[in-house]
């Protein structure tokens, strides 16, 4: 039986000086897919490295909501 596998992904915006290449992006959503693995995905466009305005509360309630479901067990 295949263990539960948990993870949290918020990659680099593709369009502006992106952190994370989008092809690797899909390589690991696809390789996550063939090993059956369930990811909790998100990408914020429009910001280069850290996530600002009501971007920031979403992305740090979309953590505290993964911690909680997750972690907190």
């Amino acid at each position: 039986a295949k263990q539960a596998a948990h993870a949290l992904d918020q990659p680099g915006d593709v369009e502006n000086a992106p952190l994370v290449l989008w092809q690797h992006s899909l390589m690991y959503l696809k390789e996550s897919i063939k090993k059956g693995i369930q990811l909790d995905y998100f990408v914020y466009p429009g910001h280069q490295h850290n996530v600002f305005g009501k971007d920031r509360v979403h992305l740090y309630q979309k953590v505290t909501d993964y911690i909680n479901q997750n972690l907190s067990k």
